[in-house]
């Protein structure tokens, strides 16, 4: 349910804030499952980069009424499985977030 919370929270950011597609990709390789969120928009502005992930940030002209707690506690639950969570500007545009989750060891 914690990792559902975070996709939901990055899909409804990107359709909230980025372009008309959204793309979602995921995958496993050494161990670790990598799951990435993007979209076509204009990405984050580049001076709410570095406090994208705490508390309270919001970008500036943000639609809606968010309380821009979404993706710092979308951190705190990926880092309770051990997990990392990053943004990666878009490639011409756009945002992209990566997940990355270490898979269990069977019987865990």
């Amino acid at each position: 349910e914690s990792l559902e919370r975070v996709l939901i929270n990055l899909l409804t950011n990107a359709y909230k804030y980025g372009g008309s597609h959204v793309l979602i990709e995921a995958g496993s390789r050494d161990g670790e499952v990598r799951i990435v969120v993007a979209d076509d928009g204009p990405g984050v502005p580049a001076e709410t980069i570095p406090d994208l992930f705490e508390p309270f940030t919001r970008g500036p002209g943000a639609p809606g009424r968010g309380s821009g707690l979404g993706l710092a506690i979308a951190r705190t639950l990926v880092e309770s499985f051990d997990g990392e969570i990053h943004y990666e500007p878009g490639m011409p545009s756009g945002a992209r977030f990566v997940m990355t989750l270490p898979i269990p060891a069977e019987g865990t």
